[in-house]
């Protein structure tokens, strides 16, 4: 069996980060998207049917309603870009086979921006705005232009999710060539 393309604690990372933005967006939250699944009303269903891994299983749901959302916002933009939810090709060759077990978003609600910086604590990053396109698409560039650091990546695009307000969410991405 081969060594993983990126490294373990990399791909943990980049998973915490996705299950906070999920965990923002859940109705109890910030309401960016319509999905309950890592709300307490998630447990009363997963628990029952998934004993050993409703943890996991929540969290697969998030990232898949997660995905489907940025498909449906990038649907109509015409660009090669990076989000959260959609890296490089090695790095998500590489969390395909990533177990989310461990992975713990934020138990309670996240009101707010303020709050969503804090659930991101240390991954949180500076970055810049570029271009704030129709649809909540937002364009940015991390402060320190990574663009080849995968993890560095994933951690300016969680923080941008903080431009979102409640009900109303961004998509930041950032813009390849």
């Amino acid at each position: 069996m081969s060594a993983p393309a990126v490294a373990v604690t990399d791909l943990a990372t980049i998973l915490r980060l996705r299950a906070a933005v999920c965990r923002a967006a859940q109705g109890d939250s910030l309401r960016w998207w319509d999905d309950e699944s890592l709300t307490p009303y998630a447990r009363v269903i997963l628990d029952p049917l998934f004993p050993r891994t409703a943890p996991s299983a929540a969290i697969k749901i998030a990232f898949e309603a997660a995905r489907l959302r940025y498909r449906a916002a990038f649907a109509a933009a015409n660009a090669r870009v990076r989000h959260l939810f959609s890296l490089d090709d090695e790095t998500e060759m590489s969390l395909v086979d990533a177990e989310p077990a461990g992975v713990a978003p934020s138990e309670g609600p996240i009101a707010d921006a303020e709050a969503f910086r804090l659930v991101l604590g240390a991954d949180w990053r500076d970055y810049d705005v570029m271009d704030r396109g129709a649809a909540g698409l937002l364009e940015i560039r991390p402060r320190d232009g990574s663009l080849t650091d995968s993890v560095e990546m994933a951690r300016a695009l969680a923080s941008a999710h903080a431009e979102g307000g409640s009900g109303a969410p961004v998509f930041p991405f950032i813009r390849v060539s």
